[in-house]
């Protein structure tokens, strides 16, 4: 099952981006107030994110998206943008992006086409955005892809072969484009694509963490889960676990959601789920990251996953991983997972 557009959970972090850099403006402030979206909430709907698009396209300067792609880093991302800085190698990124990038943001599906003498990222619309949008949509995803291309070639990534095709033509401000693109521009193309060397996959990203990848895959394996098959709700759930900075209970989940809590359980139990495995999900996911990271001790994690008692955190962890808290951190810094 493929979930309507307009259900499709997503973060509302690429707003707060806009919000920073254009939002003294009161037509902009307005224009991310479109669709009813709830300026508190971590995670709004494509229908939302579709108006605040369109009604930006009308009050923000030209060139736009190309700004708003150099405004975003990894943690704009969420998951898939750890996932991506943690790679091994570029081709590893790619094939996350073209796997996941849904994940984020709808607007736009990826394909990988490693035929030869070229490897080309081509951007396939999924006919969710108006014409006026879909511009500097593209345009900020360029830009925020060859930044993951850059991450990977390094200092030499200005001498490297990229070539570029967009759908669109050539606009008024097109002279600014070498100042956020590297390589050959091309305009009025069959469709949108980004193509380079063959060679260029298998350079090593300096930051390249193959515990922190996995952990980061398998978030987004799980997101992905619930967009293409559990539906709506389930999908909007675990976006918001996973954006929430702290688990809410249910009531307060329910209410976020507009609806009461006996109709969140029982819609949830039509689906074969449960809230409170929904939660522990999230929490394992977490808690594999948090204890990945080794900034905070495990009674710390503990207490911000929501556990009172740090030995009911101990207990989740045996649950989870086969072994404590401590224990599993050990592993994965070792570079060895859980039996």
């Amino acid at each position: 099952m493929t979930l309507p557009a307009s259900a499709l959970p997503m973060p509302s972090s690429y707003s707060a981006l806009v919000l920073r850099e254009w939002g003294a403006s009161p037509e902009v402030r307005e224009a991310l107030g479109a669709g009813g979206r709830d300026p508190d909430s971590p995670v709004i709907d494509v229908r939302q994110q579709a108006a605040q698009l369109s009604k930006l396209a009308s009050v923000l300067p030209p060139g736009w998206g190309l700004k708003l792609g150099a405004l975003f880093d990894s943690a704009a991302h969420g998951p898939l943008g750890v996932g991506v800085q943690s790679a091994a190698t570029l081709s590893d990124a790619l094939d996350l992006i073209a796997s996941y990038g849904h994940v984020r943001t709808p607007f736009i599906r990826f394909a990988i086409c490693r035929h030869s003498p070229r490897v080309m990222l081509r951007f396939i619309d999924t006919g969710i955005l108006d014409e006026a949008c879909i511009l500097p949509i593209h345009e900020a995803t360029l830009v925020g892809i060859q930044s993951t291309l850059r991450n990977f070639i390094g200092p030499s990534s200005r001498s490297i072969s990229i070539s570029i095709e967009t759908f669109f033509p050539a606009p008024d401000y097109a002279d600014r484009y070498p100042a956020f693109l590297m390589g050959e521009l091309n305009f009025s193309c069959r469709e949108t694509s980004l193509s380079f060397d063959p060679w260029m996959l298998t350079k090593r990203s300096p930051l390249a963490d193959p515990e922190l990848f996995q952990l980061a895959r398998g978030q987004l394996q799980r997101l992905a889960h619930a967009i293409d098959t559990e539906g709506a709700l389930v999908a909007q759930v675990r976006q918001r676990l996973s954006a929430a900075e702290e688990m809410p209970a249910l009531p307060e989940m329910a209410s976020a959601l507009r609806i009461s809590s006996r109709t969140l359980v029982r819609r949830l139990g039509e689906v074969g789920a449960s809230y409170r495995s929904l939660v522990d999900d999230a929490r394992r996911a977490r808690a594999e990251m948090l204890l990945k990271e080794g900034a905070l001790t495990a009674e710390e994690i503990g207490y911000r996953l929501g556990y009172s008692d740090s030995a009911n955190f101990g207990r989740s962890c045996r649950r989870w991983f086969g072994c404590s808290g401590g224990e599993y951190r050990r592993r994965l810094l070792s570079g060895r997972s859980a039996d």
